[in-house]
């Protein structure tokens, strides 16, 4: 990735995170490691990034009882709610490669989503829990 990319790539990120985080403050209870915001904030930074010219995707993997969705970059995951999992909770950005981040079950795709829009409409589908809908935000 060239170094102009991953640099606007990781400012971008970074207030996305901002973002997140005073999302979640402003919640009756706090997650505090940004759990259910996955899908909202993946949705937020591919916009960001398509808004910059950025090409994305947004990811998902399967976990048991839930999914995590992550945005990739490139061939690079940009997750700003990776904080929810042990190995990166003193990480507020995690910014590897796929491969790289494969070795974790929650980077493992199961589904690719081209747009935000794609994701909205998959978790109306499927039930998702209406505080996790990745509305227009």
């Amino acid at each position: 990735m060239k170094t102009d990319i991953h640099q606007k790539v990781l400012s971008l990120a970074r207030q996305v995170r901002r973002w997140t985080e005073e999302q979640d403050d402003m919640r009756r209870w706090p997650t505090g490691d940004l759990n259910g915001f996955c899908a909202i904030s993946s949705c937020r930074l591919w916009r960001e990034l398509r808004d910059y010219g950025i090409m994305s995707e947004i990811h998902m993997s399967a976990l048991p009882g839930g999914f995590h969705l992550f945005v990739v970059v490139d061939d690079h995951v940009v997750d700003v709610t990776a904080t929810q999992f042990g190995p990166f909770c003193d990480k507020p950005i995690v910014f590897v490669s796929k491969e790289s981040a494969e070795a974790f079950n929650f980077y493992k795709t199961c589904c690719v989503f081209e747009t935000a829009d794609d994701v909205r409409t998959h978790q109306l589908k499927t039930g998702w829990t209406h505080e996790q809908v990745a509305y227009d935000y």
